[in-house]
């Protein structure tokens, strides 16, 4: 009796937590692959938070690059329209090259109709408007270089010009031509148009014609307004 009880202590000393030594070595297996895993998994973590964030860092870093450019791209545009804008203004403050030589002026009136009365209508709030309007005049107030002021009816302000007309130089006759402009003048206020064009250095687009059926055929009026 008292070797069983012996030998059952003998066992019982042997073991640890109650489990023998080969019981811990099957432990100390699954331990060991549980840290295996776990070092594979921290790595694979590691590995993915660093690629995660390089990405990230590359995506936010193209976005700022596209950002970049549209921004430079919108810089180009708003400077482009304030040059356009700018050039746009200097334009209307200069006065209207008209006519800056008698040459020019004579040249252009050459051939001048005696028979048409001619008045001309300027816009009070055009700066150059004033200008133009007695530089017109005495332009036609020249035949064949020789003074002649019999033609000018009248010149005069206005408030505000006829509803049809807005714009630039417009040359208002009696009469419509017949046949192409480009042969020759056919009424007085087809030679002045032409006149004034040749004046514009052949912007056509400066002066405009108009008929009016009241006026008589004779008559030839210019209305000078803002630039176009």
């Amino acid at each position: 009796m008292t070797e069983t009880i012996d030998n059952t202590n003998s066992a019982a000393s042997t073991l640890f937590l109650g489990h023998n030594g080969e019981w811990w070595d099957f432990a100390l297996v699954i331990a060991g692959m549980a840290v295996a895993l776990a070092a594979i998994a921290a790595v694979i973590a590691t590995s993915g938070s660093i690629i995660a964030h390089k990405r990230e860092a590359a995506a936010a870093e193209e976005a700022l690059e596209r950002f970049k450019l549209g921004t430079e791209q919108k810089i180009s545009e708003a400077n482009a329209r304030t040059k356009v804008a700018e050039e746009g203004l200097a334009r209307l403050s200069m006065p209207r090259a008209l006519f800056l030589s008698g040459t020019a002026c004579e040249e252009a009136f050459k051939g001048r109709p005696d028979n048409m009365k001619v008045q001309i209508f300027w816009l009070r709030s055009v700066p150059d408007a004033e200008w133009l309007s007695f530089r017109i005049a005495g332009c036609l107030n020249m035949k064949d270089g020789v003074p002649d002021t019999s033609i000018i009816d009248k010149i005069e302000p206005v408030e505000n010009l006829p509803d049809k007309i807005s714009t630039g130089i417009t040359v208002v006759g009696g009469v419509l031509p017949r046949g192409p402009w480009w042969i020759e003048p056919k009424t007085p206020s087809d030679f002045v148009m032409r006149a004034l064009s040749k004046g514009m250095h052949g912007d056509r687009s400066g002066v405009r014609e108009e008929f009016d059926q009241g006026t008589p055929a004779d008559l030839v009026k210019i209305f000078i307004g803002p630039k176009l």
